[in-house]
């Protein structure tokens, strides 16, 4: 097609581009001007706190499925139902014009930002659902209570579809750095954080010492594994500086070793703190319970602001040169 221009049968599109040939070298417009792109703070948002919702959900089960006791699987519950409220209520703030979004159902055929949309909405209601079946067991609606892993098996399979489908958003648009493996590894390492987590608190609540025990060696060596081999993909992947910049992965790591370095040195710092907080507080098992709580607040925030500086970096560090022009 053009010389560093995007192939154009990604998209298929029905514009033709008329004109004279000419022997001219044709080069990106923004080729020698390196920024960061938009941070999408909204979008950032509801990305981190639907797929905490998810990884939540599914320590809920593992932890109910796993432990004798009657409310295990309830505190990640409770985390997962509030979060995916909290993901619905920003949802719309990054829409262009929110008025209209009633119209995400006319592009469910084509658009996987309609299919993201109405998967979350038929998520949340059946995540607030499988939270309700906890408090039901002393009622009239008992009987719910012995649907509560059909219902969480459920609510499970559109988390897993909406968060798919979130992917894919980015993934379609064949930019660089939003390739298929690295998305999914980043939106999945999100879900198994929020997994290790959920375990984590859970190990505390529930009423068999041994299984929480089990659930917090469980969360602390995942948790811990997972976080080392993030901060280590995000060093390596900090390397590839020598080359053109007309290549988008030297543009991306270009930016992150320059004036994305603050936001990228800060998540390796909360993901470090975060694991080294989920050890001590294993170690110290036995502390007061106003300690604990403490120690778990730090923990969730200083790896929840990680992941959000994570995603933040995921858009502003995408750096694809913009449709080439010939230089006068």
């Amino acid at each position: 097609f053009l010389p560093t221009a995007a192939d154009p049968r990604i998209t298929k599109p029905t514009t033709r581009f008329v004109g004279r040939v000419s022997n001219g070298v044709s080069v990106s417009g923004s080729q020698n001007d390196l920024r960061p792109s938009h941070g999408h703070l909204p979008l950032v948002l509801l990305l981190v706190l639907s797929q905490v919702s998810l990884g939540s959900l599914i320590a809920s089960l593992i932890a109910s499925a796993w432990s004798t006791a009657e409310q295990a699987g309830m505190a990640t519950a409770i985390l997962g139902t509030l979060t995916a409220l909290a993901a619905m209520l920003v949802a719309p703030i990054h829409l262009g014009r929110p008025l209209y979004g009633f119209r995400v159902f006319l592009g469910l055929r084509t658009s996987w930002l309609s299919r993201e949309a109405v998967l979350l909405g038929k998520y949340t209601p059946l995540v607030g659902v499988y939270l309700a079946t906890f408090f039901l067991s002393e009622t009239s609606w008992d009987v719910v209570v012995d649907y509560r892993g059909v219902i969480g098996g459920m609510a499970l399979l559109f988390g897993f579809a909406a968060v798919f489908c979130s992917a894919m958003i980015y993934i379609v648009t064949r930019r660089a750095l939003w390739r298929a493996w690295w998305t999914f590894s980043q939106f999945a390492a999100t879900v198994l954080l929020a997994v290790g987590l959920g375990l984590f608190v859970e190990g505390a609540f529930v009423g068999d010492l041994a299984h929480g025990k089990n659930f917090q060696l469980l969360a602390v060596g995942g948790g811990v594994s997972l976080l080392l081999v993030r901060i280590g993909m995000a060093v390596w992947f900090r390397r590839f500086t020598d080359g053109e910049l007309s290549q988008p992965l030297v543009r991306s790591a270009k930016l992150l070793r320059g004036r994305l370095v603050t936001f990228a040195t800060w998540r390796e710092l909360l993901w470090g703190t975060g694991g080294g907080l989920m050890i001590m507080l294993l170690l110290g098992s036995t502390a007061e319970a106003d300690l604990w709580i403490v120690g778990m607040f730090l923990i969730a925030t200083s790896l929840l602001l990680a992941e959000t500086l994570d995603r933040f970096l995921y858009f502003a560090a995408e750096s694809t040169p913009t449709m080439p022009g010939q230089p006068k």
